[in-house]
């Protein structure tokens, strides 16, 4: 559940099934809410939910708990302030436990790693490069992203960087 043009995004990549926050979630944060439209048919469906919007214990997590019936996984979406470690692994621990799951994810991480999100592309094609983000805590560091598009380039790639504008 994200913003329509995220998980367009999310789908595309990881194929993974999204939702539109805008599409009938709504009740997610009312005491007593219901869900609505297509929102309802995903989560009642569901077997597992994990969610990177709600912790433990909050209003929306029981919520989806009683829409659904469904084990709900909060997982939370970034390491803490001056914890050393990349996203990706940050979110596998949180569901190392959960057998299928945490394997999967694990295998998913390392073709990303060895192959990148592309499917079926040029694997010698070009290579973008996005080093932004909304926050600038949540950026890699800018020599970081430097030294990728050097060793890209010296191994013969053709990298371009995509930035957008700042807020």
């Amino acid at each position: 559940m994200t913003s329509g043009s995220k998980g367009k995004l999310a789908e595309a990549a990881l194929r993974v099934e999204s939702a539109d926050i805008e599409a009938g979630w709504q009740g997610l944060y009312a005491d007593g809410g219901e869900p609505k439209g297509p929102a309802e048919k995903l989560v009642r469906g569901a077997r597992e939910i994990y969610s990177f919007a709600s912790r433990e214990g909050d209003l929306a997590t029981e919520n989806l708990r009683r829409w659904s019936g469904a084990d709900v996984v909060c997982v939370g979406p970034r390491p803490s302030e001056g914890e050393a470690k990349h996203v990706g692994e940050f979110l596998a621990e949180q569901v190392a436990q959960r057998a299928v799951i945490g394997v999967a994810v694990k295998q998913m991480l390392a073709s990303i790693a060895d192959r990148g999100l592309g499917f079926g592309g040029n694997p010698g094609g070009d290579v973008v490069v996005h080093p932004g983000s909304g926050a600038e805590k949540k950026n890699w560091a800018r020599e970081k992203f430097m030294e990728l598009v050097k060793r890209l380039r010296d191994g013969g790639r053709k990298v371009r960087v995509l930035v957008g504008s700042k807020k």
